[in-house]
């Protein structure tokens, strides 16, 4: 992985983070379009709402943006959490990744904008 060009794509979107006590527990991002393109609650934080706040805040912001849908690619883990959030799934899909072959969903949630 290369960190520089990961810190350089943060900037270009809008990031939540959430912390305790100087310790980063949990961040979300969102992209001009409307995707999420990394979503994260520390292991020892999760089922505490923590990922409902950020969420809410990245949803928050793509309505003042007149974004009308939110999308990401979730894993099987992830999957239940946005679904709780109103998320639907469009598809399963099978990634590739650094060799190895895992299994995540294309989620959506789309907003009335009226």
């Amino acid at each position: 992985m290369d960190i520089d060009v990961w810190i350089k794509g943060l900037g270009s979107k809008f990031t939540y983070v959430a912390e305790e006590q100087g310790k980063i527990i949990g961040f979300g991002e969102l992209e001009a379009n409307g995707h999420i393109g990394r979503f994260y609650c520390h292991k020892d934080f999760q089922r505490k709402g923590i990922g409902k706040k950020i969420l809410e805040q990245l949803e928050s912001k793509a309505k003042a943006l007149g974004i009308e849908k939110l999308f990401t690619e979730a894993s099987s883990t992830a999957k239940p959490f946005f679904g709780s959030q109103n998320f639907i799934v469009v598809k399963q899909q099978e990634v590739e990744r650094r060799g190895q072959k895992l299994i995540n969903f294309i989620i959506e949630k789309k907003f009335n904008n009226y």
